[in-house]
């Protein structure tokens, strides 16, 4: 741990898991000061970072408030570089939104792919119940 940014995450799938839980749970409760380090840090160059980047910049763009408990996964897809998995969070009207991220290993860690509009996740959508999902442990 250092500030916002937690790094070594093991190179397995767990790892994975992890990197991508909490470089999105970070990126989302930042600082723009704070979310500019974990991007430059934990998230793969490309066009998405470059937009949250230049985004960043101006005004204070989060509010710090949290999107939701984590309340399951799913892998949709592992090899050694690269990880696909499915993240559910149980929202504060006790539905269930998922979405999928993806971390790829870099520099000797996972990163977070940003996608090409700046998201850090993509197919967000609604599930009705945590069926096919790997329940996470310690959510209500």
């Amino acid at each position: 741990m250092e500030g916002p940014i937690a790094r070594c995450y093991a190179h397995t799938p767990l790892g994975a898991l992890i990197a991508a839980s909490q470089i999105g749970d970070r990126l989302g409760l930042a600082s723009n000061r704070e979310a500019t380090d974990i991007l430059k840090q934990q998230a793969v160059p490309g066009p998405g970072v470059d937009h949250d980047l230049r985004i960043l910049a101006g005004p204070e763009v989060g509010d710090g408030s949290s999107e939701g408990q984590l309340a399951g996964f799913q892998f949709v897809g592992y090899t050694p570089d690269t990880a696909v998995i499915n993240l559910v969070s149980r929202m504060d009207n006790g539905t269930f939104n998922v979405a999928t991220f993806t971390v790829k290993w870099l520099d000797g860690d996972w990163k977070i792919q940003i996608q090409a509009g700046g998201a850090d996740s993509s197919n967000v959508s609604q599930v009705a119940s945590l069926a096919g999902y790997v329940t996470w442990s310690g959510t209500n």
